[in-house]
């Protein structure tokens, strides 16, 4: 697989692209996705609409940011697949969906839980499986598309297991042209191994990952947690 690195050079240099010519771009996405999650009933987390306070603006400008990235790089929509780490209140699915890209596989399996029938609900476009994210790229990365549905059947939690029969898994993506990894946590050696894997099953072609995370629930400093990355 290629690492791009002129895709990331552009946008540091042109970032000012990336918002075009619309200075209130991030007010008018975010009133989209707030109209679109008040027609949704009180999820588990207690959020019924997607609004930009202090405490989301940035994550909010990071979706944005990677949609218009994939507008540009990937204007054929329909054969774009995505994999995005999301919560219940889908806010980087409906992002994506929004500049028109709805081929997505969420995986969505956290500490012995998933909202994936949630997910599947509120946006039926979007491939939420009850797998976490790790399990799931071990599975695309070793199967070809005849074992992939099988594979994955085979990995669904117990808990999860009879529910999930009811829904479909789809057929395996070739390539994913555009991977969101918001983890909840730190960057783990775990996690650096599925994003190396992810990576390497690529096609050689071009494509956009991006990884975030949060620096809570680690010991140790920011500093040592930021040097785990390279």
């Amino acid at each position: 697989m290629t690492v791009h690195k002129d895709m990331i050079w552009y946008y540091l240099v042109h970032r000012s692209f990336v918002y075009m010519a619309d200075p209130n771009g991030i007010v008018s996405v975010a009133k989209q996705i707030a109209e679109r999650q008040s027609e949704w009933c009180d999820g588990e987390s207690g959020d019924k609409t997607y609004q930009v306070k202090k405490s989301d603006s940035i994550k909010m400008h990071i979706n944005l940011y990677l949609a218009r990235m994939t507008s540009h790089f990937f204007p054929k929509k329909s054969k774009t697949n995505l994999l995005v780490l999301d919560s219940e209140n889908l806010g980087t699915s409906m992002m994506f969906d929004i500049f028109g890209y709805s081929n997505s596989v969420v995986p969505n399996y956290y500490q012995n839980n998933s909202h994936f029938e949630l997910m599947r609900e509120r946006m039926p476009s979007v491939m939420s499986l009850p797998l976490a994210l790790e399990d799931y790229v071990d599975i695309w990365a070793d199967s070809n598309s005849d074992e992939y549905e099988s594979a994955i059947r085979d990995a669904i939690p117990e808990k999860y297991y009879d529910t999930f029969q009811g829904f479909s898994v789809g057929p395996r993506p070739a390539q994913f042209d555009v991977a969101y990894l918001d983890y909840c946590g730190p960057f783990t050696e775990d996690r650096k191994d599925t994003v190396e894997t992810l990576i390497e099953t690529q096609e050689d072609k071009p494509c956009i990952v991006a990884v975030t995370g949060a620096a809570r629930g680690q010991t140790g400093s920011i500093d040592e947690q930021i040097n785990d990355l390279n």
